[in-house]
């Protein structure tokens, strides 16, 4: 939800940090907003049905606007409700809703950072189906079709989608400039422009794992859909093909390549103890040239260029381009972000699916929460007008541009939404074995081939979305 900046988002943040608390209290003082903030400033001394939420906030601005535009006033406009938001820190939130968990001590809300790993909770009955809340709340009509469907498991939801995502890549377009250098459409393009790059002692894309280890598998997604592409993935997911194909092993080979030659991160060995922050600044001050990451970048990329990055550079995007004849162009890997559940155990689950309902039933306050903080938007209907003026045009581009592709039916499938827990989880463990050569990616994907099927057998992958238009 608004209020949970999707976990890849924070972690990549660094030690970047959001507008004033503010200058955001200001940007939220306009009648364009007036709606969605309507009631602030009531008051009502009624009981409470309360309930826990755990959240994380990446600055100290972020946990202002959170608490003013959200729960204070969701609590002002549901007078017998009140939402105990308990911060945690960010690095460790997973883990300690697991724990909980398992103890049986969990908030009422719980977060994960993605469909797979709500499966997960789900299969050890952690978590509360959500079929009647669907129903009553007619969240089919409000939440992006595909999007809901990434929450079902065993014929029933168990988690909503707090977000989506996409994948890109973003460029110093400054240094673009500066150098002549033209958007790359192709592999050859892009192959041409990394050794040109390298040649000059610029790395041509930032990155690095070390604060995130599953930042490997954005690669891995973006290798296996825009070099394999995306009909031969729904094929392997579907189980009418093996991961073990050729076209499979040409992509994590490619990647490996790469990756190898020192275009990520400046090579393998600085790619597994880069930090974010400082790829960030890399990045903005022109000694990295690009950054292939997904659409949570950005939140990002304003704190490390322009006046806020100490120099004077800007920054744009572009879609990935094919990687071979496999893949189409204006090609947009999908992803749900984070996802929301109901505790199996949570004393008043009434109370937690009407602040889910209430999230999903204010587009106008996603759309200015976009132009404030530039999160990524829930998956639901958004119209022009609910994007504000103030809205940086590189954000309303991407998801506009994601909006096109899908009606077209030009779309791929991200590991951590369409694989399952186990696959998942190899998909970046395994890989970081293939780019230090301790594994081949023909074992690699053989491994994920057997982990896969089990999951099948055990009915644990998550909904697969067919190609073709999606609305």
């Amino acid at each position: 939800m608004e209020q949970q900046m999707n976990r890849r988002a924070l972690l990549v943040r660094g030690a970047g940090a959001l507008a004033g608390a503010s200058a955001v209290a200001g940007a939220l003082g306009g009648a364009a907003r007036a709606g969605a903030l309507r009631g602030l400033n009531s008051t009502a001394a009624v009981a409470k049905r309360t309930f826990t939420y755990w959240y994380v906030q990446a600055s100290q601005a972020q946990g202002d606007w959170l608490k003013k535009y959200d729960f204070a006033l969701f609590d002002k406009t549901h007078p017998n409700m009140h939402v105990d938001a308990q911060l945690r820190p960010n690095p460790v939130i997973d883990r300690l809703i697991a724990t909980a968990l398992k103890a049986g001590r969990a908030p009422d809300l719980i977060q994960t950072p993605g469909a797979s790993y709500a499966t997960t909770y789900a299969n050890a009955g952690y978590l509360l189906p959500l079929d009647k809340y669907i129903a009553q709340h007619n969240w089919k009509s409000k939440i992006l079709p595909w999007a809901l469907k990434s929450g079902a498991y065993k014929g029933h939801y168990y988690s909503v989608p707090a977000s989506y995502e996409t994948l890109v890549v973003y460029y110093n377009k400054s240094l673009f400039k500066t150098k002549g250098y033209k958007i790359p459409t192709n592999r050859g393009e892009l192959e041409a422009l990394c050794t040109e790059l390298a040649g000059q002692g610029i790395t041509p894309f930032m990155a690095g794992n070390q604060e995130w280890k599953p930042a490997t598998e954005w690669h891995v997604s973006m290798f296996l859909n825009h070099y394999a592409g995306p009909t031969a993935i729904y094929d392997a997911l579907a189980g009418k093909r093996k991961w073990t194909d050729p076209v499979f092993v040409d992509a994590i080979e490619l990647m490996a390549s790469w990756f190898q030659k020192g275009w990520f991160g400046g090579g393998v060995d600085r790619y597994f103890t880069n930090r974010f922050a400082p790829q960030y600044a890399d990045f903005g001050a022109g000694k990295a040239a690009m950054d292939m990451e997904g659409s949570w970048g950005l939140i990002s990329m304003s704190d490390y260029f322009g006046a806020k990055g100490h120099n004077t550079n800007e920054w744009d995007w572009f879609p990935v381009p094919p990687l071979s004849s496999h893949a189409p162009k204006n090609l947009y890997a999908l992803a749900t972000g984070q996802t929301l559940s109901i505790n199996a155990k949570a004393k008043d689950p009434d109370a937690v699916a009407e602040y889910l309902n209430w999230e999903f039933s204010t587009p106008e306050r996603s759309g200015q929460r976009i132009a404030d903080l530039g999160d990524e938007p829930y998956p639901i209907h958004l119209a022009p007008k609910d994007f504000p003026a103030s809205t940086d045009k590189r954000f309303s581009r991407m998801y506009s541009s994601i909006g096109k592709a899908t009606a077209k039916g030009t779309f791929g499938y991200t590991t951590w939404t369409f694989w399952g827990p186990k696959s998942d989880v190899w998909s970046y463990q395994g890989m970081d074995k293939v780019l230090t050569k301790g594994q081949s990616a023909k074992a690699y994907l053989s491994q994920m081939q057997r982990l896969m099927d089990a999951e099948r057998t055990a009915k644990q992958l998550p909904p697969l979305i067919p190609q073709g238009p999606l609305k």
